[in-house]
């Protein structure tokens, strides 16, 4: 019995489907005979150009450099009797093959120990083999290298550790499908590392398109926009200097003016033109005032214009980040 395989499935059905995948769900299948009605039922539903993804956790063996997985109730009864209770993963990826999918992802989270014991050491090796067949227009992911085991995390922990990380980058907008997995890759190496028992997952590619499991960035639109919002940002800054540099001027005028009204007023009686000059020239200052905050207004508006740039063109490094 595996502590984690149920959860690891579920969860990564549901991921699936909130990506947008058709997902079918099954656990515990039982015999060979099963799983492979379970197979052949799902490749005549897809058709020609889909992306399709199969993952299994559970048991996988290798016997003579061939991979199988290992139904629930499967019965070892001699090294003969093996292949008519486990699947071939060679059988899995021929009718994958066969459908003309674009892209046939095959995730098997399967590097289990050998469930049958001492009983099959001469016929079973440690893990899984590297595939002596890789589709074209596929990707292969095992949780662990080739020949190495990766054992079930236990009952303390919902999920495997590959499952774990695969998803926490499954769901991830705009991440090409070989990122995700080096990601995932990544993040199982460090972290089986820090548990003294390293882990390095492998990986055969023969997809040559561009994937994204929650939809790719358009690169060209997001250029595109990178340089309208460049341009938009140069004419900004160009109309912010202009409009600071007259602000600065006219408020340096208003001083001297008001500087001179002041002084002109302690000296002059009320009723003389002198005196009523001065008055016009006041009225004329508060339209000035009044210009010059309008002025600041449309200045504070060009502000938030270039913050709000400058915060979309910082979102946009980030996203060249993220996808580096």
């Amino acid at each position: 019995a595996l502590d984690n395989s149920v959860n690891d499935s579920r969860d990564i059905c549901l991921a699936l489907k909130k990506v947008g995948f058709q997902a079918t769900c099954v656990t515990d299948v039982a015999t060979r005979g099963q799983f492979k009605d379970l197979v052949n039922k799902f490749v005549q539903g897809v058709k020609k150009g889909d992306v399709i993804l199969f993952y299994y956790a559970g048991h996988g063996v290798e016997m003579d450099g061939e991979n199988y997985l290992v139904p629930t109730r499967a019965e070892f009864r001699s090294r003969g009797s093996f292949e008519d209770d486990a699947i071939r993963v060679n059988y899995i990826l021929e009718e994958l093959e066969a459908t003309g999918s674009r892209l046939s992802v095959v995730i098997l989270d399967a590097c289990r120990d050998n469930p049958f014991g001492g009983r099959s050491r001469s016929a079973i090796g440690r893990g899984l083999a590297i595939p002596d067949r890789a589709p074209a227009g596929s990707i292969i992911i095992f949780p662990t290298s080739p020949g190495r085991v990766a054992l079930d995390s236990g009952s303390d922990s919902r999920n495997g550790l590959f499952t774990k990380h695969l998803l926490r980058h499954l769901t991830s907008p705009g991440l090409e499908v070989e990122d995700m997995f080096k990601r995932v890759i990544d993040g199982v190496r460090t972290e089986s590392e820090g548990m003294g028992a390293p882990q390095i997952p492998w990986m055969n590619l023969s997809f040559t398109g561009e994937f994204c499991f929650a939809g790719c960035v358009d690169k060209a639109a997001a250029e595109r926009e990178r340089e309208q919002l460049a341009f938009r940002a140069r004419e900004l800054e160009a109309q912010l200097s202009v409009q600071q540099k007259q602000s600065e001027e006219f408020r340096l005028r208003m001083k001297e003016m008001e500087t001179r009204l002041a002084n002109r007023q302690q000296t002059l009686p009320q009723d003389t033109p002198e005196f009523k000059r001065l008055q016009t020239e006041r009225a004329e200052l508060a339209k000035k005032v009044a210009m010059l905050e309008s002025q600041d207004q449309g200045l504070r508006k060009a502000q938030q214009s270039l913050t709000a740039y400058r915060r979309s063109r910082s979102d946009l490094d980030r996203l060249d980040q993220e996808l580096t």
